[in-house]
């Protein structure tokens, strides 16, 4: 379901407004860039470097998926094929803070949450 709406997206963004398809030389919008970090190379009391959660955000497609569970941030990006339930499962919950839907399918202590931590890159900063 999700590839089929990218695909649709992508095939929007061919088409401009008026309904012409736009050329070579026509310029796409630009993705928007990703939030900035905190501070270049902020890092936890514990020395794990910090995310924001528009960072978490920004990582939301198969080529970066970023998920974060109960204040730690893992980038499941290589992951997600190999994910039992399927790929898609992740994809659905990339970019998010997904502590309460990991917790309701697999809780804690699980061979689900030791597997996790393989793909632990830092912790989510507070919020302001």
């Amino acid at each position: 379901m999700r590839a089929c709406l990218l695909l649709v997206v992508a095939l929007c963004a061919l088409v401009n407004v008026q309904g012409r398809a736009l050329s070579q030389t026509d310029a796409l919008p630009a993705a928007p860039a990703p939030a900035p970090a905190l501070d270049e190379g902020a890092v936890s009391a514990s020395g794990a470097p910090l995310f924001t959660l528009e960072e978490v955000a920004a990582r939301n497609s198969p080529e970066s998926a970023w998920i974060a569970v109960e204040g730690k941030v893992y980038d499941v990006t290589e992951f997600a094929p190999t994910h039992p339930g399927g790929a898609g499962r992740i994809y659905a919950i990339a970019g998010t803070d997904a502590t309460e839907r990991f917790m309701r399918q697999h809780g804690r202590p699980s061979m689900q949450w030791d597997l996790l931590q393989n793909y632990l890159i830092g912790e989510l900063a507070p919020s302001t």
